[in-house]
């Protein structure tokens, strides 16, 4: 006679798969929806550099000088840097512009960003109760940052450091008997291997040290055709970068928007112009939407600001308190 044995269930562990001990999928849980990357494009002299002037929470790395005009007490230069050294090499054999290394370093130590990581990537892989304790811990830590945001204004100002940093990689690399004077000469295809690897690996330096949260913006191509669109035609694609290079930063982002001014404020337009060549953003805050940014500025009959126009970054960063 065979004795039969009755099995009871029992409940299951997943380390990985999103099921909880019933094997039954966890209901909707917490995430964080500020754009960890965002691209905004613009017009040159549209107003961008001026709603990040002196905001709570954001640093601008100035390429190029444009905050010295606003009187900002939140933007550092970022072409200039201590030593003799015009690159630094990083441990993934990267050189970086010696002023962005040493300010994304020291962004690293004041946002506390080791400890930010550990929070952050537990936060993600939990479940559950550990997850909403975790998503409280890191967004804690997020607020006492003092700049858990990072602007690079314009990163296509930088187009020509960054020729520059593949240059010396490529001499570095091949020591060639007669050194090149331009990264664009190094082959028949314009260095774009090297100009390319130059730029993802600067590109995951400042995301991976300086902030959680990165601003990239940029100015459109000087082209007729471009130029002659108005704010509401032009579209990421359309950034001032050589080639397909602009790519790398708008393919890779959580958001690309289009920055405008008209007389009601400042807006950022995330609504796609071309199905072709557009891309779409995650956030679902931002997706296919237009926010407006900022009120414009009123003045007095001689011209002189009477009234600074208020910013709405909580509307882009909702996790932030501005």
């Amino acid at each position: 006679m065979v004795k039969e044995e009755t099995q009871t269930m029992e409940k299951q562990s997943f380390k990985k798969l999103p099921l909880d001990g019933n094997g039954e999928l966890y209901p909707a849980e917490k995430c964080i929806i500020s754009p960890r990357n965002l691209v905004i494009i613009s017009f040159p002299k549209s107003g961008k550099t001026e709603t990040l002037v002196n905001q709570k929470n954001i640093l601008i790395g100035d390429p190029q000088g444009g905050t010295d005009y606003f009187q900002a007490q939140n933007a550092t230069n970022i072409t200039s840097y201590e030593g003799d050294e015009p690159f630094t090499q990083i441990k993934d054999g990267t050189l970086v512009p010696s002023g962005l290394f040493q300010t994304v370093s020291e962004l690293y130590d004041v946002n506390d960003m080791g400890e930010y990581w550990r929070l952050y990537n537990a936060f993600r892989d939990a479940r559950g109760e550990e997850r909403e304790r975790l998503y409280d811990a890191t967004i804690a830590h997020i607020q006492k940052m003092k700049f858990p945001i990072f602007a690079v204004d314009p990163i296509t100002d930088m187009q020509k450091m960054f020729h520059e940093a593949a240059l010396a990689d490529y001499i570095n690399q091949f020591k060639p008997k007669v050194p090149k004077s331009s990264i664009k000469r190094v082959d028949e295809y314009g260095g774009s291997q090297y100009i390319r690897r130059t730029i993802l690996g600067i590109k995951a330096f400042i995301e991976k040290n300086a902030a959680p949260f990165i601003i990239y913006t940029g100015h459109i191509k000087e082209k007729k055709k471009i130029i002659n669109k108005g704010d509401d035609s032009i579209s990421v694609a359309d950034m001032d970068f050589e080639g397909t290079l602009s790519t790398i930063f708008t393919q890779k982002s959580d958001a690309n928007g289009i920055f405008y001014r008209d007389k009601n404020g400042c807006w950022l337009d995330f609504t796609k112009k071309d199905e072709e060549t557009d891309i779409d953003s995650r956030p679902p805050h931002l997706a296919n939407k237009k926010i407006k940014l900022a009120d414009i500025h009123t003045f007095d009959k001689d011209g002189n600001v009477t009234s600074k126009g208020k910013a709405y970054w909580e509307r882009v960063y909702p996790e932030l308190k501005f």
